[in-house]
Order: C-alpha cells, then structure tokens, then sequence
C-alpha cells in the first residue's frame, strides 16, 4: 500500500514549478549533506523527542505496564490503545494550532510537557488503576501530539524545494533508528542500573529537553513561503 501512495502521489507545486524552471538537484541526497548542515542538525533535534516519545509509548509501554506496573497484558494493551487513539484524536487540532499560533510554541510545549509530567505520569501507573493509568498516557499522548501537530511541518520548512525531500529522509530516519531504536533497550538499562522503575522517564525528559532546546534556536516557520 505504502509503495503504491508513494508511485501515484503527485509532487508538490512548488517542486513542479522548480521542475519547470530547472531549479533541481541532480543528486539531491548528496546536496543535503553538503549544502543544507544547518537544516539537518535542526532536523535531527527536532526528531529526537518524536521518536523516543513514540518508541516509549507505542513499544516499551505495553511491556513496561505488564511487567513493572503489575497490569494484565489485557490491560497494558488497553491503556496503551487508548493512548495512542487520543494522539491520533488531537494531532489533527493540534496542527491547525500550529498553523493559527506557529510551530515553535506548540513543539515547545509537547517537550515541556514531556520534562514536567513523564515521571509523575509514570508514578501514577504505579498505583495499579486503570482508569488513573489511561489519564496518564492520555496526558502523555497530549505531549506528544502537540509536538507531532507542528513537527511534521516544520522539518519541510527548514529545507529548500530542492532538497526538502533528501533532507528530511536522511535527518529523520537516522534520528529515529539510534534515538528511537535505542529506547526499550536502554529504558531496560536505566532500570537495572538504578533499581528505580521509573526512571526510563529520565530518558525520555532528557530527549525531550535536547529537543527543547533545538527549537528554541530554530526560526519560526509557519505562515512564511517555502524556501525555493
């Protein structure tokens, strides 16, 4: 399916009028590593907390919720379902508040919310009811959708036409497969080193202040024309 949308999806606009005017890159990969470092590093910031809040979530949670929060795997799959329905309830929201109040103050408060409520969201699950662990994720999911709402956008406006799509590619997919693909394994290590079952909340919250930070320093986006 993924390969079909992908062979009958039709380009965007502005990159066929850059078609057109013959504005293109011959190897467009090779250009966003050498022409567009800015973009790349603020893309990868940008990603560190979407990858490491999804990865937590939608992998390490189900198993986390069975195996330290004494859940049923019923359960743990239930609370984590239900999460994960509520991102994809208020993403859609949550991007037309990015395009009406811009990119930066929605993806500043999903990293925020992350530094401030991971830990105390996940001392709630402790308490063994269901109903308090679902708010809990849902909470959590609310961070993350927030950020997901105005992240999407922002990494496309931070390169040219030209480029955009190589650039994206390269930043996203490599923040995702070490930020993210690390996240059960190391969540498991926090655990084991410190004895303390809260604390993959501490890998999270600093995944979320790198991204913090990264857009603090970025350049407000929304409502600019796309760099051509």
């Amino acid at each position: 399916m993924g390969l079909y949308l992908r062979k009958h999806l039709e380009d965007s606009p502005e990159f066929l009028a850059a078609q057109k005017s013959g504005n293109t890159e011959a190897a467009p990969l090779h250009a966003a590593v050498t022409k567009a470092w800015g973009a790349l590093f603020f893309c990868v910031g940008f990603v560190v907390i979407k990858a490491v809040g999804h990865w937590t979530l939608q992998t390490f949670m189900p198993s986390y919720l069975s195996t330290e929060m004494h859940f049923s795997k019923l359960d743990s799959y239930a609370i984590t379902t239900l999460g994960l329905f509520g991102i994809a309830v208020m993403v859609p929201f949550m991007g037309y508040l990015s395009d009406k109040f811009g990119r930066k103050p929605l993806m500043l408060a999903g990293c925020a919310g992350f530094i401030l409520f991971t830990y105390p969201a996940m001392m709630v699950m402790a308490n063994g009811d269901m109903l308090s662990a679902i708010l809990a994720m849902l909470l959590l999911g609310a961070f993350i959708a927030a950020f997901d709402g105005a992240c999407s956008a922002a990494m496309a406006e931070l390169f040219p036409t030209s480029i955009r799509y190589g650039g994206m590619a390269i930043a996203y997919n490599l923040a995702v497969a070490f930020f993210g693909g690390i996240t059960p394994w190391f969540s498991a290590y926090l655990m084991t080193a410190t004895g303390n079952p809260f604390s993959p909340a501490l890998y999270v919250m600093g995944a979320a202040l790198i991204t913090f930070l990264t857009v603090l320093r970025a350049r407000e986006t929304a409502g600019l024309p796309l760099r051509r």
